[in-house]
Parts: C-alpha cells; structure tokens; sequence
C-alpha cells in the first residue's frame, strides 16, 4: 500500500494518493545542469529546480537549451544558457518496451511496432537503440519526447482545448482528455482541481460523437451509462466549453491535466503563471508541487512570479532555486539548495515580505521600514520622469526596523542579488548592529570597526542644549489642533521633544554635521566612502525625515505629508542620495 501525500489547496485537505502507474522499472532523471558560465548546479532527481532572475537573464532559453541537450550533440553545440546536461537511466531495453506498452498508444506500422504519446511518433528500434545509446549522452529527438513534456503557454492551453472521439475504452488514451473519459474518478479529481482554483467544476460532454470538457454541472438527472437521455445530452451541450474560457484557465487546466494522466519523467514549464491572478498563481504553484510528488516527476520551471514560487514553497516537494543574471554573452547563476530555501522559506520576516520578489530584479534596496521605500521609491519616480534619468531595475524592501537590515541583505546575497542597504545615520551609533550589517554585505569588520572608533566616542561624550525658544516652537509643530486628541505618535514625539540630548540624538537630526571638525570629522566620511564600496548607504544628513526639513512629524505621517504635497521633488539632498542607491 503507497503513502497518500496531502494537499493543502484549499481550506480541506485533499488526499492525492501515489500514482500506481509510476512504480516503473525504468528510470530517467537529469542529475547536473552547466551554464555558461561553467557553474554546475546539482538538481534534485524528486523535486523542482525553478530558475528566476531578471528580465533577459536567459530563463525561457535555459529550458530550451535542457531539452536540446538531451536531443543530440548537434543541440549541446547551438545552446547559450545551458551548455552540458547529466542524466542517469536505470532499466534495460526490454523493461522500456513495456513501459511503451501501459505509457503509450501502440501502432503497428507496415514493418515494425510504432509508438504515439502526446503527439510524438516514435519507431520502437530507434526508440530502443537510442535507448541503449544513451551513456554517450544524448536521447534523439524521438526518446526525448517520450520521456520529457516542454510545457509553453500556447501548449497548455491547447491540451484542454481539443475533442477526442467517444467509445475507445479497449487501448491505451493518445490524448489527456481520453483518459478522463474512461476514468470517472479521475474526471472527478480534476473537477476538484478548478473548483478549488476558479470556483467553477469541469464536466466531460459524453453523450456526444466527440467528448469535450464543459464548465459548470448539467441542470439534468444523470442517466445510467446505458440508459442515455436526450435531457442530458442537452444539459451537457448547453454548458460553455472549457476551450471558450481565457487563456489563464486553459493554461491552468491544462498543465494540471497533463500532469494528472500521464507520468512523464522530466517536465519542463516556462512562466506558468501567465494570465493568472495571484491567488490562482499560488493554487497552481501548490498544485504542481503536490503532483510532482505524487508522479515521482522532476520539474525545471521558469518564473518571473513570487506569488508562484511562494506556492511552490508551501508544497510537499523539494524546491532548489537557481538565479541567472546576463552579463554580455555570459550567464551567471546561483544556486539556493532545497534545505537553504526551506531555512529561508520559514523566516517570517523573509516570507510575508517583498523580499522573495528581489530575485526578479537587477538590484534590490533594503531600507529600515516601509515609509523609507515609499519615499524613495517616489524619489526614483521623480528622477525619471522629470529629470530624465533611465528607468532603474530596482526594487526597494522594507526589513521591519534596523536590526533586521541584516538579515535580509544576508538572505538576497546568498541567491546573488545586487543589494544594497540604505540606513539612517545612527545605525553606526549601536556598534553590534553596526557589524552585523557590514558581515552580511560581505565586508571585512576590522577596517571599519577602525573608522568607527575614531569619531563615534566624540559624538556621545556630546551633550546638547536645547533652548528654550526652540523647544515652544517645535512643540507647535507636534502638536495638532485644539479639537484633535493626543495619539501614541504626537505623545511619543512630546516625550523626546523634552528629553536631554547627546550627540547621537543630534546625529539623527544632523548627520554628519553632529561629528567634531578635524581627525573625527576625516574619520566619519572615509567610513562613509568604505561603506559604499559594499553596498550600504548612510545618509549623511541623519535619519530619513531629514531630507524634507519643513514638514514635521515622523515615519509614515510624515512621508504622508511630504508626498501629499510633493516635497520630494524639491529635495536636492535627497535626489544626490537616491542617485548613489540606484547607480551603484
């Protein structure tokens, strides 16, 4: 008795038993993929490589390129992403020939045995000398078809598309839709499938000369099979087609159903979340994870959609993460094993944040809270559209406060994504924090632990004082109208406001202004300098409100305000900032 695997599609699990068909005596599995830029990646025999990156970095190619690497060596030679492909067969020619015999719809041709499956033809003396050949690594283009799927947009929207002649009960389906028509349970399951994805069930039209799927349930009594009614027959032909419906749930469907009915060794799938909306996106992610563990399959996909991936993520099967990144002719990629995305899948802060969404673009900027990426994000707008300046491929992400910076750059470098960290001035004033962010960006800690020392004692030996003219008329500022009630925020800000200052405090307001002249001042701006160099930006003119002087308040009411009323456009500091964040 197989153990079931669990789906968690929707609010009741479902139960998707192991498919009896795939306890075969043959075997196929890709075991290495080389890239371009001679990086080996390892791949998982049960489970799912995905392959992300930015736009162009050569992820729809590199499933080309796998498939034709397994065809001949002709293929290996014209390919640009990926350039070598391992793979590893188990089983003997005769094991293979009955594989064909429950896999595939046997012809007979006027000399031989010929072999269909899916709309590949193959000859079974080829298909067994190519079978037999293939330690000199490479399957032709016939055993190739037979044992991998290349599933594209327009491919799987076309499976559920098509009508099959009713009756064939006696040989094995040439097509997907065939093997529901005699498999009710399995017409079941894949009603199952769009009812918990689209809200909407799947019926196959069969009192007709040809079987089509329909959407929704017949208004009529269902008749016994031999016992057909004309009612029925009306009810079913009066449903929409599932050809009828958009290109998302065709594409939906038609993956699913391809996996469902038939076992292929290998699958390919290149931006499986096209036309879907998010949720769908993820339902489809968790769907594939379920039945490739179910199938015992081994899936290559490439995505450009982190609701996607998130699926995937949540799924039963191992998922390893290869990112590409385009340089010229050359194709560099990183890998995130399949324990390494379970380690970072697990992080709340990495998995309810935009953080996954960084491996879709050039660079990423983690900034301390959301109201700093707001503000730099309209910075950045600003730039383009009024200044000129190129659209950057960037994409800003909150960490959830400076003490977790760290991890977030940490987790993005590990993939290779170009990240960089904008702080506020007073990250330098806790020194353990301080580090921790220098280590995760990849810097040496001794040379600007240094630095560091040679300014930060001068600025808490400060103490600061704050006249009193000043204090009535910041006090105006915080506080609101005479209607209004006193919030945490407006009570929080009364409280500094009278608190004593040092020379920190100063620093969150001033920034380098607040470091003595002389050696200490020289200090501070070589720090600053060095920081760059590995990717973390301190503003030099304090914390984020510094920028836009004029308007009080804090965080979010403050960026509220300052983009109300357009300020950032006129912040020339701040634009200088940006700049550097962006032109890294």
């Amino acid at each position: 008795m197989t153990s079931p695997s669990v789906s968690r599609n929707s609010g009741v699990a479902v139960r998707w038993p192991l498919r009896q068909d795939c306890l075969v005596s043959i075997g196929f599995s890709i075991s290495s993929l080389t890239f371009s830029d001679g990086t080996r990646v390892a791949t998982p025999t049960h489970g799912i490589t995905v392959i992300v990156g930015p736009n162009n970095s050569g992820k729809t190619a590199s499933l080309r390129d796998l498939i034709n690497c397994l065809v001949s060596d002709h293929g290996k030679g014209e390919a640009v992403v990926v350039r070598d492909v391992t793979f590893d067969l188990s089983g003997t020619s005769d094991e293979l020939h009955g594989w064909l015999q429950t896999h595939a719809h046997k012809e007979r041709g006027m000399y031989e045995e010929v072999y269909r499956r899916m709309g590949s033809q193959g000859r079974w003396q080829l298909l067994k000398a190519n079978w037999e050949n293939g330690s000199t690594g490479y399957l032709g283009p016939e055993l190739t078809n037979f044992l991998t799927l290349y599933a594209d947009v327009d491919s799987r929207a076309g499976i559920v598309s098509t009508q099959v002649s009713s009756g064939f009960m006696d040989e094995v389906p040439s097509s997907p839709i065939a093997f529901l028509y005699q498999d009710g349970d399995l017409e079941e399951r894949f009603s199952r499938i769009c009812e918990s994805a689209f809200g909407m069930p799947i019926t196959l039209q069969r009192l007709s000369s040809s079987s089509s799927l329909r959407v929704g349930t017949p208004d009529a009594e269902v008749p016994p099979v031999n016992r057909p009614t004309k009612a029925y027959a009306d009810a079913e032909n009066a449903l929409p087609t599932l050809a009828s419906q958009g290109h998302g749930i065709r594409s939906f469907m038609g993956l699913a159903l391809t996996m469902l009915v038939q076992s292929y060794f290998v699958i390919t799938v290149d931006e499986p979340e096209a036309f879907l909306h998010p949720p769908q996106r993820r339902a489809l992610g968790r769907l594939l994870s379920e039945l490739a563990t179910s199938n015992g399959s081994q899936l290559f996909i490439a995505t450009h959609d982190t609701d996607f991936l998130w699926g995937l993520l949540d799924g039963p099967a191992d998922v390893t993460v290869v990112r590409l990144t385009r340089d010229g002719g050359i194709n560099h990629a990183k890998q995130i094993s399949a324990e390494q995305a379970k380690v970072l899948w697990t992080d709340p802060l990495l998995r309810y944040s935009r953080i996954f969404d960084g491996l879709f673009y050039g660079r990423v900027i983690v900034a301390e809270s959301d109201a700093d990426c707001r503000f730099f994000a309209a910075v950045v707008d600003h730039l383009v559209d009024d200044q000129g300046a190129p659209q950057p491929d960037v994409l800003f992400v909150p960490a959830g406060g400076k003490d977790r910076i760290h991890v977030a750059v940490s987790a993005l470098r590990s993939v290779g994504v170009d990240v960089a960290a904008a702080v506020d001035f007073d990250m330098l004033r806790d020194e353990r924090g301080f580090r921790r962010l220098v280590e995760a960006s990849g810097g040496d800690w001794a040379g600007f632990a240094q630095l560091r020392t040679r300014f930060a004692g001068s600025i808490s030996a400060k103490r600061v004082a704050k006249p009193i003219s000043g204090l009535r008329k910041k006090l105006d500022e915080i506080l609101p109208g005479d209607e209004a009630d006193l919030d945490r925020e407006t009570s929080k800000a009364v409280t500094a406001l009278f608190s004593f200052k040092d020379g920190w405090e100063e620093a969150k307001d001033t920034g380098l202004e607040s470091v003595p002249h002389g050696d200490a001042y020289r200090s501070c701006e070589q720090l600053l300098t060095k920081l760059t160099e590995i990717g973390v930006f301190v503003s030099p003119h304090g914390e984020l409100e510094s920028f836009v002087k004029s308007v009080g308040g804090h965080g979010p009411k403050w960026v509220n305000a300052v983009l109300s009323e357009r300020l950032h456009k006129g912040s020339a500091t701040a634009h200088n900032f940006v700049r550097q964040l962006i032109g890294r």
